[in-house]
């Protein structure tokens, strides 16, 4: 992101829609691939085919990516002890999470509660936190971003990783015939990625993202439309309206956080972007953990999305209260 930020000054939306493009590309072919990967070879396969692919982007990254500064890594810079903290924190609260379907740990959220203390209370005191709280004190509207973030990302993980073991143990497909069909969730992404980017260009972020929050809404609150007998077309029908919601989602999320944030800080922001992305998808795992240890039936599914459709309004009222202006007609010059 600090890149796209520095290296190109015109089109920054059309340049993020198209790196979009590419990794909704990869989303979408994931599943498939590794469903007839792990179909013909078993499950390490998946891991084994990346090795091509991280040697490639070792070799692209040294001589493609520009050579922007000469400085050396300070290692003494890290917030190791940060880091930890974060750990502890977040394993703390999973272990409490996953303990709530059956006997509750309590002990784990203690560990959480007192972890999460100390994380605050040792990140004010560094020159160089992991997380810097009075910069998002300071600026809500950016902290409030990332809240929107992990909110969509730990509804969209909730489909991607849940609908895979709905379709394999629900309905008894293969991990092939799954990989298939979660094209449509991915796919209509992609499709979507380059009207975002043109959207945001003429009318900046807060467009984008409340279309892109109604069509979540509108998916999830699809999906408690889904019975037993329910056609396989239209739970493709709601993959791709949740699909569309990512298409919009993702890009102009990141460009949000472009508008309110200072160009030196686009590094420190971005990493904390990514940081909200992976802590959706941990709450996610953590949700399906709960619902889908018992029995898994469509009912099961039904309990997601209404944890779900929670969530979904928030994104849309965090969507609504962005500052900006839902422009239709066309910008002035």
């Amino acid at each position: 992101m600090s890149i796209v930020r520095t290296s190109i000054t015109k089109g920054q939306a059309k340049a993020l829609a198209t790196l979009s493009i590419f990794s909704s590309t990869s989303a979408a072919f994931g599943p498939s691939i590794g469903g007839f990967l792990i179909e013909a070879w078993d499950w390490p396969s998946i891991f084994f085919v990346n090795f091509p692919f991280i040697v490639l982007s070792f070799i692209m990254a040294i001589f493609i990516l520009p050579n922007t500064s000469q400085g050396k890594v300070e290692l003494g810079r890290i917030d190791f002890g940060g880091i930890i903290l974060f750990i502890i924190t977040m394993v703390g609260l999973i272990l409490f999470l996953l303990s709530l379907e059956k006997s509750i740990h309590w002990w784990a959220l203690l560990i959480f509660i007192i972890a999460s203390f100390l994380f605050y209370k040792y990140e004010n005191n560094r020159s160089e936190p992991f997380i810097d709280f009075d910069s998002l004190k300071r600026n809500r509207t950016v902290s409030l971003i990332y809240l929107q973030f992990i909110s969509i990302n730990l509804v969209y993980y909730c489909y991607f990783f849940g609908f895979p073991i709905f379709l394999q143990q629900v309905h008894h497909y293969s991990e092939k015939q799954s990989g298939l069909i979660m094209l449509a969730l991915a796919g209509f992404g992609v499709i979507i990625a380059p009207l975002t980017g043109r959207l945001i260009d003429k009318y900046k972020s807060k467009l984008p993202l409340v279309i892109g929050a109604v069509f979540l809404l509108v998916g999830t609150a699809l999906l408690l439309s889904l019975h037993e007998n329910s056609s396989l077309l239209w739970l493709l029908v709601i993959m791709g309206v949740l699909g569309i919601s990512n298409g919009f989602n993702n890009i102009s999320m990141q460009t949000a956080l472009f508008e309110h944030i200072k160009p030196n800080e686009t590094g420190t922001a971005s990493g904390l972007f990514q940081t909200s992305r992976y802590i959706g998808s941990i709450l996610s795992s953590s949700l399906l953990g709960i619902v889908f240890t018992a029995h898994l039936d469509v009912q099961h599914l039904h309990k997601v999305a209404i944890v779900c459709l929670i969530f979904c309004a928030l994104v849309l009222v965090l969507a609504l209260r962005l500052p900006g202006k839902l422009r239709l007609n066309k910008p002035s010059q």
